[in-house]
């Protein structure tokens, strides 16, 4: 995440942290609802929204997931499950 905006924040890092845990706490969020999607909970099912909201969060910020999920081996093959393609996500940089 460090070299995202480099020029920008690096004199600021005390601004840069701040952008890491948010940055971060986007991406525990995005986690947590490809996780209650993936084992098909049933909290998910009276809720369909759940996965509309993480899919929208996924195609308003596609670099910021791809770039720390492209650390996570197995997300390409998760996303394959959800209806994405593992080539699409490699187009990405994953």
């Amino acid at each position: 995440m460090a070299h995202i905006f480099p020029g920008i924040l690096h004199p600021f890092p005390e601004i840069h942290d701040i952008f890491l845990r948010i940055y971060d706490g986007f991406l525990r969020i995005y986690e947590g609802f490809l996780g209650m999607y993936d084992a098909r909970l049933r909290m998910c099912e009276p809720f369909p929204r759940i996965y509309d909201i993480c899919s929208g969060m996924y195609d308003r910020f596609p670099g910021i997931f791809d770039q720390f999920l492209s650390r996570d081996e197995t997300f390409p093959y998760k996303l394959e499950r959800l209806g994405g393609s593992k080539d699409s996500f490699s187009e990405c940089g994953g």
